[in-house]
């Protein structure tokens, strides 16, 4: 529940807030798309994403998005968005094989069916604290929000309180579980090495804490927060576009039933 309360809660059902929660998380989605493809390109190089290094293949926003847009199309800022918006699946998948469903067989077929779990320890590590950190913090700045500029309507966030106190709880949230989403992602691109050779150089890890423990050792601390700017700039976007929205769907629906 987005900024729980209580009388928001006897004017909703359940229908309703999937309604809204569903709608708001699409829209998020289909807006800031490429923030997550940027990110996870980061993530995967080994390499140092800076200018300085002549071996790096993408060293800076701008330049990744002029190098992908030149290299595969406009389009490919938006690779994976299909299966995203059905759980995020690795871009890396989309990218390799012809579709989800003949990347998900081909898996199966040359690595077994536990290969499709690559990088599950990450993600359980990750997402469950991240809903609860997210939600935590949303209704954490809600009440400062409310505390400092006063609250017109009690029952509903307006949609600047919303969008602010979204993108805050997101940025937050993210800072705090970064390093296990790099993880996560470094875990499930192995096995497309030989896809992989125009991207730069790969490693081979042998689960959650040696992969983070040899990112920390070779790369640095910068190695574990790579792409963590655009995935700043999405976490700020995503996360206040989805409260936002979805504060204002359930208002909405409120609303209507007055009419």
């Amino acid at each position: 529940m987005v900024g729980y309360n209580p009388e928001l809660e006897r004017q909703l059902t359940k229908t309703d807030h999937a309604i809204a929660g569903a709608f708001s998380g699409s829209v998020s989605r289909a807006l800031f798309q490429p923030l997550d493809v940027l990110k996870i390109r980061f993530q995967l190089q080994v390499e140092p994403v800076s200018r300085k290094d002549k071996t790096s293949k993408y060293t800076g926003i701008p330049q990744a998005v002029q190098k992908i847009i030149k290299e595969e199309g406009w389009k490919a800022l938006w690779k994976g968005h299909v299966p995203a918006q059905a759980l995020s699946i690795l871009y890396g998948i989309v990218q390799i094989y012809r579709s989800l469903l003949h990347g998900t067989s081909t898996i199966v077929r040359q690595e077994g069916f536990l290969a499709l779990y690559k990088g599950l320890a990450p993600t359980l590590f990750g997402v469950v604290p991240q809903m609860g950190l997210q939600f935590g913090f949303y209704t954490l700045f809600t009440g400062i929000w409310k505390n400092t500029f006063g609250q017109k309507d009690p029952a509903f966030a307006g949609p600047l309180e919303s969008l602010v106190c979204g993108s805050g709880s997101g940025v937050v949230t993210k800072c705090l579980i970064y390093p296990l989403d790099v993880t996560k992602k470094r875990l499930q691109v192995q096995g497309f090495e030989k896809a992989r050779t125009s991207f730069g150089e790969t490693r081979r890890y042998h689960g959650m804490v040696h992969c983070l423990f040899k990112v920390f050792k070779e790369e640095g601390l910068r190695g574990i927060y790579k792409g963590l700017y655009p995935s700043l700039l999405k976490a700020a976007a995503v996360s206040g576009c989805h409260m936002c929205v979805y504060d204002q769907i359930c208002r909405l629906i409120v609303w209507s039933r007055k009419l």
